[in-house]
């Protein structure tokens, strides 16, 4: 039984820009990791059949699902569309179609089936997403128990973010490096998108975002020194403080990591706002265990990447 669905902040992003950012009804496919309650991808419909009032999606949609589940560890999850501002949940015709879905995909066991409006949100509904250009109210649908009127069985599910543009961006930001990504890539039976930061000095840094991130774990962040070595940093990601802090913690750990390269000097001066005091005694412990014996500590520390001699 699904309760909680996480949502990659690229799938948001592009349901911002293709379908409230512009008059309903229009609508997209979502998938996701197989076996897991994660949206990663949105497929749009241009070719679906839509009045101002009704969305029916198109046989070119099913196409590039399945041509999608086959190149991709995903699978399908559900459709999105939008309606009017004045109705922020699933019509009688919509939930004859989340049916059909069902029946038509057995081996779906719910049905993902948001409806996006334009509009200011609840921000006490728990079961929606507020975005700039409006709100997502998040939906389910199962198949009806026996003796249950209407055609499926509906559920408003709440939803979490999984910030991938955020953490990179910010990664990228202090390490004044490049983004290129995401792609998608399959690692140890588990998805993640996969973002390449360019560096100044010609290095890489691989950060892999997976279902997990932010609430189990961090990023998983590899330095690319060359196409023949490579190195991964053991950064930081403590669920006892706040989620700035956290993020805080993390990026000077990395900026701290990939600077002490022992053949090149620190270029980066990343300077943070005071941490407090139990953040700064986890840091320091990390740090107090990574740092090299040749490398001195500045005035500023922890808010500062380490410089050498």
């Amino acid at each position: 039984m699904i309760m909680y669905l996480r949502w990659y902040d690229t799938v948001l992003k592009d349901i911002d820009q293709y379908i409230l950012c512009h008059q309903p009804e229009r609508g997209g496919a979502l998938l996701g990791p197989r076996g897991q309650a994660v949206v990663s991808h949105f497929v749009p419909d241009p070719q679906a059949a839509t009045t101002t009032v009704s969305y029916v999606p198109s046989a070119a949609l099913g196409v590039a699902v399945r041509q999608l589940e086959t190149q991709e560890a995903v699978e399908y999850k559900g459709i999105i569309h939008s309606h009017p501002s004045s109705l922020a949940q699933p019509s009688g015709p919509d939930l004859v179609e989340f049916g059909e879905q069902l029946r038509v995909n057995p081996h779906l066991g719910w049905f993902i089936a948001p409806i996006a409006v334009h509009g200011p949100g609840n921000p006490q509904a728990a079961h929606e997403i507020i975005r700039d250009q409006g709100r997502i109210a998040v939906y389910a649908a199962r198949r009806p128990h026996p003796h249950e009127p209407g055609p499926v069985g509906l559920r408003r599910l709440r939803s979490g973010i999984i910030p991938s543009v955020f953490l990179v961006r910010a990664l990228s930001q202090t390490l004044c490096g490049t983004v290129v990504g995401p792609r998608d890539t399959q690692r140890s039976a588990e998805h993640a998108q996969a973002w390449h930061i360019a560096l100044r000095d010609g290095r890489q840094v691989l950060v892999l975002i997976g279902p997990e991130v932010p609430d189990h774990a961090g990023p998983q962040v590899v330095l690319l020194e060359s196409s023949h070595e490579h190195r991964h940093l053991d950064l930081p990601w403590p669920s006892t403080v706040s989620d700035r802090v956290r993020l805080r913690m993390w990026l000077v750990a990395a900026a701290h990591a990939i600077n002490q390269h022992p053949t090149r000097r620190s270029t980066l001066a990343v300077r943070q706002p005071p941490i407090p005091a139990p953040a700064r005694r986890v840091l320091k412990a990390y740090q107090a265990a990574s740092i090299p014996a040749t490398t001195q500590r500045s005035p500023g520390w922890p808010y500062r990447t380490a410089r050498r001699k």
